[in-house]
């Protein structure tokens, strides 16, 4: 038994994925096509993958005292709503530790990011080999 919202997104997925194709063939040059490239030079992909990494790099460490406030106020925010927690009962406290632990969760992930990004090359160049 299918409702009607799994065949609209299904639906829209496969419009989704369909224009990603056809975005994607257009763009695509043979090489033997000789475009013109209005004065840009060819990029390596070596130099392509370092950009792309230093731009990563350059948003992590942007983002990171950011994130830190913003955790510390959040965590502070949940340590007074759990003091009143005690006033409002046992929904109240399951909402606020579930509160708390996918916040823990998600710092845990972006700090994590760098960890699991470098074991995930290293997997990957251990298969290749």
């Amino acid at each position: 038994m299918t409702f009607r919202w799994q065949k609209r997104s299904c639906q829209k997925l496969v419009i989704l994925f369909l224009a990603i194709m056809v975005f994607a063939s257009i763009s695509t040059v043979p090489a033997w096509a000789q475009a013109d490239t209005g004065g840009i030079a060819p990029v390596s992909a070596a130099h392509f993958i370092a950009s792309l990494q230093g731009l990563g790099n350059r948003l992590y460490n942007s983002a990171a005292p950011i994130i830190d406030v913003v955790a510390k106020l959040a965590f502070a925010a949940i340590g007074i709503f759990l003091i009143v927690a005690i006033f409002l009962g046992a929904k109240a406290l399951r909402w606020i530790l579930g509160t708390a632990l996918a916040m823990a969760l998600g710092i845990l992930i972006f700090y994590g990011a760098p960890w699991i990004v470098e074991v995930i090359k290293h997997v990957a160049f251990s298969l290749q080999q």
